[in-house]
């Protein structure tokens, strides 16, 4: 068996055997061999220690352990916040947008005393950049809309001219024009007159 012992300030989660368990601040857990040695694998450098015992059973060097244990967990701390602020340097350095830090990371600045990279206003390449993309977009969405715009418009005119094209058929008692002399005529008697009248221009 193992002790799991927390002598930090706060709580360890961590997932075995696909359950999930927690070891509070101040909080001692008694666990089997294979639990904990993958708890301490896994939330050691993060400041999750032992109990260790003498032949009698009786607890040894805690108060090494606890100062080990304070000490691995402040260093993470500090690393997790110096990165955060690392982190933050390059993306200005690159035009990048400001990362906002964790509700973890804040709690570790604010007890360690270090200060958070502030948020910064992106860079001017940046803000260039953006405004040309919009305004791209502004321009294609215009010539999306007039490109519709043209295409209804031929539409309604092709619907317009095929109204106007109907010819409604001709029945042979229908009276027609010439189309030479203008004269109303007799469908049916059409031929007759073109070969009476206009022979010499058919």
């Amino acid at each position: 068996m193992i002790y799991l012992v927390n002598y930090t300030n706060e709580a360890f989660d961590y997932q075995f055997c696909g359950l999930s368990y927690t070891v509070k601040a101040g909080e001692t857990r008694k666990v089997q061999d294979s639990e904990g040695n993958h708890a301490l694998n896994a939330l050691g450098a993060r400041g999750l220690s032992k109990k260790e015992f003498d032949e009698e059973g009786k607890i040894i060097n805690e108060d090494k352990n606890r100062q080990d244990a304070i000490a691995r967990n402040k260093e993470f701390k500090t690393k997790q916040v110096y990165n955060y602020n690392f982190r933050n340097e390059q993306r200005k350095a690159h035009g990048l947008a400001y990362d906002t830090p964790t509700k973890v990371v804040k709690q570790y600045a604010v007890e360690l005393g270090i200060n958070l990279l502030q948020p910064y206003s992106m860079a001017e390449g940046e803000k260039a950049e953006i405004a040309k993309l919009h305004k791209e977009s502004e321009t294609k969405d215009n010539l999306i809309a007039e490109l519709a715009k043209q295409i209804k418009e031929q539409g309604e005119m092709l619907a317009e001219m095929k109204k106007q094209m109907v010819i409604k058929p001709t029945m042979p008692n229908d009276m027609i024009s010439c189309s030479i002399c203008g004269e109303e005529v007799m469908a049916k008697m059409m031929k007759s007159h073109m070969n009476y009248k206009h022979k010499d221009k058919t």
